[in-house]
């Protein structure tokens, strides 16, 4: 696992474009252990899909900061509000406007991205580009919710062409909306990080390449 996670920390090193970038590891089913050599190792950001794991893992692991990755529930919201840096799967404007109500009933803020889905796939959920136009003027000055970037997946292929030309649109959108609020393009996962560098992405999601023995 040591090997491993040096392996990545220099693939971010060879191939970033960007100065920083922020690598998420991904702690689903992960064991204390292996949680405790990721944040030995100086990761303290970890990704979890499941809200209630964050309400628990976040009492034990308090040096961490926690991000929301999972596809998110409104009635699992209250164990995210308050407990993690970053929510990153904001596919919608009903979810959006659930997240600014539980921020403000109990007067804390919350940082987002707005998932999108330049690939097109229809399995996946995501702002369009009408939308993302809309949304970002109307929460310019929230005071719950800031729009911190976008987020998006690649499609699970081998073929590293399409990969390429859905992290290229991903960051075209990026850097077509970017008004200056944003701090994160999060794309990149263990099967496709190194692409998602080369594209511009300043934050991976990394869960199965990091524990590998």
């Amino acid at each position: 696992m040591e090997i491993a996670i040096e392996k990545i920390l220099a693939d971010i090193e060879r191939y970033k474009t960007v100065e920083e970038v922020i690598l998420v590891a991904v702690t689903k089913t992960r064991t204390d252990k292996e949680i405790a050599a990721v944040l030995a190792a100086g990761i303290l950001n970890l990704g979890e899909n499941k809200a209630q794991e964050i309400r628990d893992k976040s009492l034990v692991y308090k040096d961490a900061s926690w991000h929301m990755i999972g596809r998110l529930q409104k009635n699992k919201l209250k164990y995210l509000i308050g407990k993690v840096m970053l929510i990153h799967s904001v596919a919608d404007v009903e979810m959006l406007v659930a997240i600014k109500e539980h921020c403000e009933n109990r007067q804390e803020s919350c940082k987002i991205l707005l998932q999108i889905n330049p690939s097109g796939e229809k399995s996946k959920q995501g702002f369009s580009s009408q939308q993302l136009e809309a949304v970002l003027k109307e929460y310019e000055n929230d005071g719950a919710v800031k729009i911190a970037g976008l987020m998006c997946m690649a499609p699970y292929t081998e073929d590293t062409e399409v990969i390429e030309q859905t992290f290229a649109r991903a960051k075209k959108k990026y850097d077509i909306y970017n008004d200056g609020r944003f701090e994160y393009l999060s794309m990149g996962m263990s099967n496709d990080y190194v692409i998602a560098l080369k594209h511009g992405s300043n934050m991976l999601r990394i869960g199965s390449r990091l524990f590998e023995e």
